[in-house]
């Protein structure tokens, strides 16, 4: 695993997305009638950076570490206690707007985004942006702190090392993207049970 292992490197992703997100924020606050085709390009280009990064962190997550977090939901012993299985389970759930649903909140207002900028850009519209992207940077911070802080301590110490290799190996399937490598993965996992 080397030295960051899974929970590590989702942490730095979760670092690059927020740091993404502040420079869509600050192409937020300098669109301007004189620059605006410009920033309308470099601006439509950052969100497609953006969304494939969310997008797989997404998957990532989904693919390999929340199968065995939804594992550990029901199973307080392992998780560290019913309090700690409890706030697993409701996360994984997407009862708040900051846990799971939070992925796709911030891809639909990303998709927002894409859709102001394709219009025209009064500065109605531009202030419109402004709180669109606002509000998305806000439940990305929100969603990020929560794993950092709650959801990805409770699995980092409840999960094996044996466990811990096969959701960095099942990531790193999902970070080449190959249907192959994600299928290999997962039958190594199944014969390791």
């Amino acid at each position: 695993m080397g030295d960051v292992g899974p929970i590590g490197d989702l942490k730095r992703q979760h670092e690059v997305l927020q740091a993404e997100m502040r420079g869509i924020m600050e192409m937020a606050r300098e669109l301007r009638g004189d620059a605006l085709q410009q920033a309308r390009q470099s601006f439509s280009e950052r969100l497609v950076f953006f969304r494939q990064a969310l997008d797989l962190h997404c998957l990532r997550e989904e693919e390999a570490l929340f199968p065995e977090a939804r594992e550990l939901a029901t199973a307080p012993a392992r998780s560290g206690g019913a309090e700690q299985a409890d706030l697993l389970g409701r996360f994984l759930e997407g009862e708040g707007e900051d846990d799971m649903r939070a992925h796709s909140l911030v891809s639909a207002r990303m998709e927002q985004i894409s859709r102001l900028l394709g219009g025209e850009l009064d500065d109605q519209e531009v202030t419109k942006l402004r709180a669109v992207a606002s509000a998305a940077q806000s439940l990305l911070a929100s969603h990020c702190a929560k794993e950092d802080t709650m959801i990805f301590p409770i699995i980092e110490q409840a999960l094996t090392p044996d466990q811990m290799r096969w959701v960095w190996e099942r990531m790193q399937a999902v970070r080449t993207g190959t249907e192959a490598e994600r299928e290999g993965a997962m039958g190594m996992r199944r014969l390791g049970e």
